[in-house]
């Protein structure tokens, strides 16, 4: 039995994580300040970079340390973020706020949240209901996601921008608070000291030899890093149209319910997890090269399913990890695959530089383009073993 107390904290954890009404508009706020498309891609980049560094040793830290403190402690450096914007409203001051404390708190979160669930399941002797109660959180999340950028649109436009980020500071202390207060799991193995590469070697070989992880990670390094950055300028594509930050806030809501409901019922696709993640990618790559081909009203209801398929395939890529690795290594490969995901450091900065030279739709042109050699790679893949 799954203890209503915990569902219920572990539930406004998933929302409070992700409701930062400065999402909305935090792109927006750099341009009023005066940064170029190329500053923010080096804001962006950075902490791509710095959050590539700490997924590994923040899994590492889960594995072997507590994972109710590592969520905690999320919420914490959310908080610092974006107090941070606050006291520094510069080019500094969002370089170390989001960079730096932002990144750090993602890594903390990814991969930690997982394992986190899938232990507390194990220990009620639950575990068949794992992709359910995880797809719920990550619903939540979604949800969470969703009011933010309809409430941050909204507020921005009838109060300020500063007044959303204030608002932010709030929800990454809510959040710090709600995961002090997680229940604790006991830790699988005590504390040891390990060498971050070693793990990530390791990691690697153990995908190498299990060859569904080993395409979740191929797809990490294609797809999910690639859509993790043009997820960073959907306000910057939105405003290219015209749209105020109402509208965005609007039509990101939309697509984040839409996502939230097909999160909830990811537990019922588990059975060929991944074939429908191939199937999902090629829908998603088509979309965001249509979008960089064309500027159309048209496209609009399909950018808005681009959320809803990304969540659906980065939950049922948790899962397969969860599903298919050792219990010592749960964390440490969870974070292994989101520390590829943050390999745009290098694209992101090409990025940018096409959209300031040419427009924000030959930069996704561009993205589309790279997504679809991932169909390459996995068709190229020598056939391994089955596991």
């Amino acid at each position: 039995m799954i203890d209503k107390p915990f569902k219920i904290n572990l539930y406004l954890y998933a929302f409070f994580s992700d409701f930062f009404l400065v999402f909305a508009v935090d792109k927006l706020i750099f341009k009023e300040t005066g940064l170029s498309v190329i500053q923010i891609a080096i804001i962006i980049s950075v902490w791509g970079g710095i959050q590539l560094l700490a997924e590994i040793p923040s899994g590492i830290l889960a594995d072997k340390w507590n994972r109710k403190y590592m969520l905690a402690l999320a919420g914490f450096f959310f908080f610092l973020c974006y107090l941070i914007w606050i006291i520094f409203p510069s080019f500094l001051g969002y370089l170390i706020g989001f960079s730096l404390f932002f990144a750090l708190g993602g890594a903390f979160l990814s991969g930690t949240d997982q394992a986190y669930i899938y232990d507390y399941l194990s220990s009620k002797e639950k575990l068949n209901d794992y992709e359910k109660v995880y797809g719920r959180f990550m619903s939540i999340r979604m949800v969470g996601l969703s009011f933010a950028w309809l409430l941050g649109g909204f507020l921005s436009d009838v109060f300020s921008y500063n007044f959303v980020v204030v608002l932010a500071v709030i929800s990454g202390f809510i959040t710090f608070i709600l995961g002090l207060i997680l229940p604790k799991i006991p830790q699988i193995i005590p504390i040891e000291n390990q060498n971050p590469l070693a793990f990530f070697k390791e990691s690697f070989v153990y995908a190498y030899k299990h060859p569904k992880i080993f395409n979740v990670f191929v797809w990490s390094i294609i797809i999910g890093s690639s859509f993790r950055l043009i997820d960073e300028y959907w306000a910057v594509y939105y405003n290219w149209f015209g749209f105020n930050n109402t509208t965005l806030g609007i039509l990101v809501f939309i697509s984040g319910v839409i996502g939230s409901i097909v999160g909830i019922f990811t537990y019922k696709l588990k059975n060929d997890l991944l074939k429908n993640i191939n199937i999902l990618s090629l829908v998603l790559t088509f979309i965001i090269i249509a979008t960089g081909s064309f500027k159309s009203i048209i496209l609009i209801p399909f950018l808005m399913l681009l959320d809803p398929i990304i969540h659906l395939i980065g939950i049922m890529s948790d899962s397969l990890i969860q599903r298919n690795a050792l219990a010592d290594k749960r964390s440490t490969i969870a974070s292994t695959n989101s520390f590829l995901k943050n390999v745009f450091l290098i694209t992101g900065l090409f990025f940018g530089w096409i959209v300031d030279l040419y427009s924000v739709q030959q930069g996704y042109l561009f993205i589309g383009l790279l997504c679809l050699t991932y169909f390459g790679f996995i068709f190229i893949l020598p056939k391994r073993q089955k596991e």
